[in-house]
């Protein structure tokens, strides 16, 4: 059930914290579940620990009804997550529970501490411990220890201070077997209020859910190494049906999203997913994303008559020396082919690219607006490429000294530099960035496809048009 519907005392209490204004996410056409505080819960409760979670974004006066919550529940531990350009909401949140209680302990998990830890416990004084990597076992662990009075500090995992100096544990080894991991645990969530992007849905209620961990690439931009750079980890097809089973049970869904970055890299594993979906007879609709490398026709027909409407890639680039300087492991034959198959098999394209990667001229930011235009995808998303910390071009920028700052709530948004680029101003890259969407979205060729989208689904494409509409707007 969820929070406000609660009795203490508890144990644990997550909490996810407000999105900052003006950030990518908050925008005004949708919020998706925040599925690592669920997973984190679930695991806990499996383990016999009581725990609730409040999401912050759901509430009107979120920092007031946090200390309410933190008054009535009475919760040992508060556990905050938070990505780069949340941790001063989630630090602000954890000040505002050791005011109600002192005593009570906080812990932040996440992609931000994980890539830079010692430097979270220095600047963020009201964060008492940091859980790295993949929070689940090290935070049981260390939620355990806290119940038991004993100490935590010898837990793999694990960030600290002694004597008032970060100390970091050696890394804790990831879970291997994905099926032993409970259901996320959604109901601890008011569900109905997550409606995500209307590109990201057909029907609704919608969820979202993730099947693999893990990445093999070494793309420079990504900062998802901080978790280990292990072998792609799949939970079983049957595993990820039962789930979704799940959903439709309790929250009655009819449509969901898989997050996982890598999902489609296994052909076989994604037939069997397809094939258990047809079988069973569920009848969603869904989304994916994908690697243009693991394009396959077949895959991609049989993800289409399962319920697949569209999928996320990512090109990135227009040149090949971009895609190499990131490592990116593709090529821009691969990328074209990928958006072809996507129209044969009747499936909506949604690409990524991103301009300012090191050593681009004006003519290779050019050269991938042509490209975008050329392959035509069906949904387009231009970023500045930001150097996110974890991911190799951060750690490059620091020791060139080109990082601008690390004011790390303005990390995710667009249409900026964070770094300084060896080529062109700041002024080139905002004027090139508006460029981008102007050259794609206001094309002929463009809006007649929508126009034809428009009679077939006409409430959809409204949406997506005012989304459309809004970002075009925020870019000037």
């Amino acid at each position: 059930m969820p929070i406000q519907d609660c009795d203490g005392p508890i144990d644990v209490m997550l909490v996810y914290p407000v999105i900052p204004q003006g950030h990518q996410l908050n925008l005004p056409y949708g919020y998706e579940v925040p599925l690592s505080v669920t997973t984190v819960a679930a695991y806990l409760e499996q383990q016999g620990i009581k725990t609730e979670i409040l999401d912050m974004n759901l509430h009107q006066e979120p920092y007031r009804l946090l200390r309410r919550f933190c008054a009535k529940l009475r919760p040992k531990v508060v556990g905050f997550t938070a990505i780069t350009s949340h941790i001063y909401n989630a630090h602000k949140a954890a000040t505002q529970v050791k005011e109600v209680d002192p005593q009570v302990v906080t812990v932040v998990g996440g992609i931000h501490v994980s890539a830079v830890p010692e430097d979270t416990l220095r600047r963020f004084p009201m964060f008492d411990y940091g859980v790295l990597g993949e929070g689940e076992v090290t935070f049981l662990n260390f939620v355990r220890h806290v119940l038991e009075a004993s100490s935590p500090q010898k837990e793999h995992g694990l960030a600290y201070r002694e004597d008032g100096q970060p100390v970091v544990n050696p890394p804790r080894g990831q879970i291997q077997d994905l099926d032993s991991l409970p259901f996320a645990a959604r109901e601890k969530l008011e569900h109905s209020k997550y409606v995500g992007s209307p590109s990201n849905y057909l029907r609704l209620p919608t969820t979202s859910i993730a099947t693999t961990r893990g990445c093999p690439y070494s793309c420079t931009f990504c900062s998802k190494s901080v978790y280990g750079r292990q072998s792609l980890r799949h939970m079983s097809p049957e595993r990820a049906v039962a789930e979704l089973e799940h959903c439709i049970e309790t929250l009655h869904i009819r449509n969901f999203k898989a997050v996982d970055d890598t999902m489609t890299v296994k052909k076989k594993w994604v037939m069997a997913f397809c094939e258990l979906l047809l079988k069973k007879g569920l009848n969603l609709s869904w989304n994916a994303s994908s690697r243009v490398d693991a394009a396959d026709l077949e895959m991609l027909k049989l993800m289409r008559r399962s319920g697949c409407f569209q999928i996320k890639w990512g090109p990135e680039c227009g040149t090949e020396k971009s895609l190499k300087k990131i490592k990116k492991g593709i090529t821009l034959e691969q990328s074209a082919q990928a958006m072809d198959m996507c129209r044969k098999a009747r499936i909506e394209s949604n690409a990524s690219f991103m301009i300012g990667i090191s050593g681009e001229t004006v003519e290779d930011i050019e050269a991938t607006i042509d490209f975008a235009c050329k392959i035509s995808p069906d949904v387009v998303t231009f970023t500045i490429m930001k150097p996110f910390p974890g991911s190799e071009i951060f750690e490059e920028g620091l020791a060139e000294g080109r990082i601008i700052h690390t004011v790390w709530d303005e990390y995710l948004h667009q249409g900026f530099a964070l770094m300084k680029h060896d080529v062109l101003t700041d002024e080139e890259l905002g004027r090139l960035f508006r460029r981008c969407y102007n050259r794609f979205y206001f094309r002929p060729r463009y809006w007649a496809k929508r126009v034809k989208w428009f009679f077939k689904q006409p409430i959809r494409e409204t949406k997506i048009i005012t989304e459309n509409a809004w970002m075009l707007i925020s870019k000037k």
